[in-house]
């Protein structure tokens, strides 16, 4: 009797590490890795996560560019509550889909800049998309 009850509890274990593989690997449910948080990350070629700190308001994108290395991907935005024209510079340094085995979430890294093209703002969000 003592042996079933093993061999049930092993069963209902092995089912429910199953499903909850299946869900976190091929239904998508996306979310930060456990041990390795940056698995779904692509970083520009060098930066790293350590190196944002060192980055400020104010800094020109000279200033940036020697700190954090060039970024994966850049574009002109138009703020649409402020003047008529008025236009910022925006740089990525990480973006989605490193990881081959599954969807994870993905931290973004986004510098932006005013006409000097100095630093008005950073941004570092996680993404669960």
């Amino acid at each position: 009797m003592k042996r079933k009850y093993l061999y049930a509890s092993i069963v209902i274990m092995a089912a429910l590490l199953f499903f909850k593989l299946f869900f976190e690997f091929f239904i998508g449910l996306e979310r930060k890795h456990k041990y390795v948080p940056h698995i779904d990350t692509v970083f520009a070629k060098d930066f790293t996560p350590e190196k944002w700190s060192s980055v400020g308001v104010g800094d020109t994108i000279t200033a940036v560019h020697a700190k954090l290395g060039h970024p994966l991907d850049s574009s002109y935005c138009k703020i649409p509550s402020a003047e008529p024209n008025y236009r910022y510079y925006e740089e990525y340094y990480s973006t989605d889909g490193k990881c081959e085995y599954g969807d994870f979430a993905w931290q973004s890294f986004a510098v932006y800049y005013n006409r000097e093209l100095k630093v008005i703002a950073l941004d570092s969000i996680w993404c669960y998309d």
